[in-house]
């Protein structure tokens, strides 16, 4: 019966979410939009999510709301759409179907760190992008058949060769030479051209550049994006990390910057990346709360996602609220609020339920990985759902977090400050609220399961429990195995500019062999949880594997034949969820 109040509890919290991730906004005339809104929406049942883009007609006059449905890869004026299959692509206009094409090359990449998809300003032409290598359906056993061909790593598997294509009525072309993507129509056609030999998902620090199409080239940028008015803006990062502040910069590449921001801090950070359009000017509403930007007009209007860790949201054409509500009829009026956690360094906050204000409530940590990410203030299931089961949820960003402190503190220093910054947050918030120091819980991923493994070795009376999903456990075999070695030596060393997967000097060996928690693992008594995604290119399985055998506290491990490093595939996510609030229960 418990196992099902869980799963129960579960699906509201997951079923409570918008999973918004884009949209733009048109004007229709003096008082009406035409307004799409893009969603990422967890399918359990299915095990995959699903993407839709709503559309509505929006007349403020009335205040009137009409759904004229909803379909991917849909042009600005609604009357074209492109459908992707596996081999072919069709164009359909007014739900009639105009043309078929079969494609040149194979699979399609749609994954928004390469891929993309954008129509010309006429809707004649729709760019996208594929991978160039197209595999012969039949042919003669050779010797190339098992040739390792270099891809582009975490969640890019088998992508060799990415370049932009164009679609029309009458022609598919390829318009770019690879590795090349993420097509922005404008004037012209832009795209960015991408380094080869290191992953790219999550790493904002490659050397990037943004060609227009039969035009002029420009130097460290990506995410292109035009203007009404003819304009080309682009994104413009200068750190070593893998991740940090970005900026805005329009025209010329050695321009100076239109305005950056400190991403977490920032009302409408998440609109750096990915979305459309950036040209609006951001006055403070009282209407607006923390949020994502999602789009905007010449004029001023903002279409917004205002959420908190508390509350899902809504969807806002400035202040008037439109009809994007939970995915799942299972869902819950939110019983959580947020408070704020008084801390030296960094950021956190805590989360947890309103029914139990007067408790002692044990405590899990949460720890994001990155680095250099962080925890925004948003709605996010697993902290809900927690939180509903009893737990009080700190979310901690520390020193190295976009926004909090300096980006250059924690390389060469991983394990050190990271890991007291997350035990100062831990005591300042066990003296802030009546929290039980004698139940505390420790969940991370990533570079947040390296910071946990520290944490159950070094302060044992502290941390209880933990569970981590695919932990950096060793940094000396890391770096030979992950598609990312660079980051081995950024974080792990302090040495940048150095992508080399073999460790040449014993020095550098010693060092990151005494930043790894293996060095540790005997000290831990807390019983740990270990999730390894056995399709992970960022953190390899054996890292976990790897620490799992060394354990010898009470330990469980689990495995996901088909997820990468993120483990986000629904059932899995669910599964992981469901086992840590099971874990923490029998042992805390």
């Amino acid at each position: 019966m418990a196992g099902a109040l869980s799963r129960d509890a579960y699906l509201q919290a997951l079923g409570s979410g918008l999973y918004v991730k884009g949209g733009s906004l048109r004007r229709e005339g003096d008082d009406a939009w035409a307004v799409s809104v893009e969603r990422s929406i967890p399918d359990i049942e299915s095990d995959r999510t699903i993407r839709r883009t709503d559309r509505f007609v929006v007349v403020t006059t009335d205040r009137i709301f009409q759904s004229i449905g909803c379909q991917k890869h849909v042009s600005p004026s609604g009357r074209r759409c492109v459908v992707f299959s596996e081999e072919v692509a069709e164009i359909f206009e007014d739900g009639t179907r105009v043309a078929r094409h079969e494609f040149p090359h194979g699979k399609i990449v749609e994954h928004g760190t390469i891929g993309g998809v954008s129509w010309s300003p006429d809707e004649s032409q729709i760019a996208y992008v594929a991978d160039n290598h197209k595999p012969a359906k039949t042919k003669e056993w050779g010797y190339d058949d098992f040739l390792h061909r270099e891809d582009f790593g975490e969640k890019l598997e088998g992508v060799v060769e990415p370049c932009v294509f164009v679609l029309s009525l009458d022609s598919c072309r390829r318009a770019s030479e690879p590795p090349s993507g993420m097509p922005a129509f404008g004037p012209s056609l832009a795209y960015v051209k991408f380094p080869r030999g290191l992953g790219i998902t999550y790493c904002a620090n490659r050397p990037l550049g943004v060609q227009v199409e039969g035009a002029e080239f420009y130097e460290n940028a990506s995410s292109p994006r035009w203007s009404r008015d003819g304009r080309l803006a682009t994104i413009r990062s200068d750190f070593h990390t893998h991740d940090g502040p970005s900026f805005i910069v329009v025209g010329d590449w050695r321009s100076e910057p239109l305005f950056g921001v400190s991403m977490p801090t920032f009302g409408y950070a998440n609109a750096l990346r990915g979305s459309t359009p950036w040209m609006a000017k951001f006055p403070p509403l009282e209407w607006l709360g923390p949020g994502k930007l999602l789009g905007a007009d010449d004029d001023g209007a903002l279409l917004v996602h205002d959420q908190a860790p508390d509350n899902p949201g809504t969807v806002r054409l400035d202040a008037l609220e439109l009809p994007v509500g939970p995915i799942s009829r299972v869902a819950v009026e939110t019983t959580t609020e947020v408070l704020e956690v008084e801390v030296e360094r960094g950021d956190a906050f805590l989360l947890r339920s309103k029914n139990r204000l007067q408790q002692q409530q044990p405590l899990v940590v949460f720890v994001h990985g990155g680095p250099h990410s962080v925890s925004r203030r948003e709605y996010y299931a697993p902290w809900t759902f927690l939180a509903t089961q009893g737990y009080g949820v700190l979310v901690v960003n520390y020193r190295g977090s976009i926004g909090f402190g300096d980006l250059n503190s924690l390389p060469g220093n991983i394990g050190e400050i990271d890991v007291c910054d997350v035990v100062s947050a831990t005591r300042a918030a066990l003296d802030q609220y009546p929290l039980d120091p004698d139940r505390v819980a420790v969940v991370g991923g990533s570079h947040g399961g390296f910071i946990s493994a520290h944490l159950v070795a070094r302060h044992p009376d502290l941390y209880k429990v933990a569970a981590m999903r695919n932990p950096v456990t060793n940094l000396v075999s890391m770096i030979s195995a992950t598609d990312i070695p660079d980051w081995v030596h950024v974080e792990g060393l302090g040495v940048v500019e150095r992508t080399t997967r073999v460790l040449s000097s014993e020095d550098d060996v010693r060092e990151l062999w005494a930043r790894s928690p293996l060095t540790t693992v005997a000290r831990v008594r807390a019983p740990t949880l270990v999730a390894v995604g056995l399709k992970d290119r960022r953190v390899p399985p054996s890292q976990g594997f790897e620490y799992y055998h060394a354990l010898t506290a009470t330990k469980r491990l689990l495995t996901y034949p088909e997820d990468d490093h993120a483990i986000d595939r629904p059932k899995s996510s669910a599964d992981f969820w469901l086992n840590t609030l099971a874990w923490v229960n029998t042992h805390l």
